[in-house]
């Protein structure tokens, strides 16, 4: 398997520079076997340090919850030059539209899969593979992810969103020997045969080891976990797990660096609503922005 695997780090860097990358054409597909165990933990969430055996940390570019990968998991990366690349689409859609093969492709495993507007992708009513998007207002540059658990589930520990259902692995679902090349063949082959795209099955790259970070000064739990605001160089920034365009989030990081101890919400709400307006920001996983709103006031008085 190792031509077509990658090593967990490499695929937490090649993460991280997508939306930054060269890209020859309208989009690229890679779909790689992972080699060793790490968590990739989402683009705005804090990392808390907490890990058994050691397990090594790397932060990954697209937003949500931390995926836990294990050897011989699947990982897809459609890195796309707009939303709308290869089927109409813009950014709040970008998992509705583009995780359709994914769905196909998994289906043939045993057990349908299925999408329901969630953080993950669902076959026998459980959480199968995790799926996320980065995006960047400026350049348009789009990131689809998912993370396929092929032997072990890909969370180690309930996602607020799973709602109490248990996350499971393909062979667990298929009761029956499961290959990640089998399931990396059916994944790459779904995408290819839909956007006749080639499909790349490695991917090269350091990522900076994480250690634990400043927790939330305030949070407010939403549809997919916690969002909030912690302390880092001595400023205050929003933190999360959701997904955004990330141009959204530096919007609101930098008004949050003149921000007063004593303002009042509906000043913080005018701050939020300016960060996240427009639909180029592609907020996904929170119901309300008086989410953030809530916890930046009780942050901001909390210094």
């Amino acid at each position: 398997m190792s031509e077509h695997a990658s090593p967990a780090a490499s695929i937490a860097a090649h993460s991280r520079r997508a939306l930054d990358m060269p890209l020859e054409g309208t989009a690229q597909l890679v779909v790689t076997a992972v080699l060793g165990t790490a968590h990739l933990v989402g683009a705005f969430e804090p990392w808390s340090g907490e890990t058994e055996d050691g397990i090594p940390a790397f932060r990954r570019g697209t937003g949500g919850a931390t995926v836990t990968l294990h050897p011989g998991d699947v990982y897809l990366g459609l890195s796309l030059r707009e939303p709308s690349a290869l089927v109409a689409c813009d950014a709040p859609r970008l998992l509705n539209r583009y995780v359709r093969p994914l769905l196909r492709a998994l289906s043939t495993f045993g057990t349908k899969a299925s999408y329901f507007g969630r953080d993950w992708v669902s076959a026998g009513k459980r959480p199968v593979a995790a799926v996320a998007f980065g995006y960047d207002e400026v350049s348009r540059r789009s990131l689809v992810e998912a993370f396929v658990g092929v032997d072990a589930p890909f969370a180690d520990r309930p996602w607020h969103s799973f709602a109490g259902a248990d996350a499971a692995s393909l062979v667990e679902l298929h009761r029956a020997p499961c290959e990640p090349e089998d399931v990396l063949r059916a994944v790459a082959a779904a995408y290819e045969k839909d956007y006749a795209l080639g499909c790349v099955k490695a991917v090269h790259g350091v990522a900076e080891l994480l250690s634990p970070e400043a927790s939330y000064l305030a949070s407010v739990e939403e549809a997919m976990g916690p969002v909030g605001v912690r302390r880092l160089d001595g400023r205050l920034h929003v933190a999360g797990i959701f997904m955004s365009s990330r141009d959204a989030v530096r919007r609101l990081d930098a008004s949050l660096t003149t921000l007063r101890r004593d303002a009042p919400p509906e000043l913080v709400a005018g701050v939020v609503d300016a960060a996240f307006a427009g639909s180029e920001a592609a907020l996904f996983g929170v119901r309300s922005l008086h989410s953030f709103r809530d916890a930046i006031v009780a942050a901001a008085r909390a210094r």
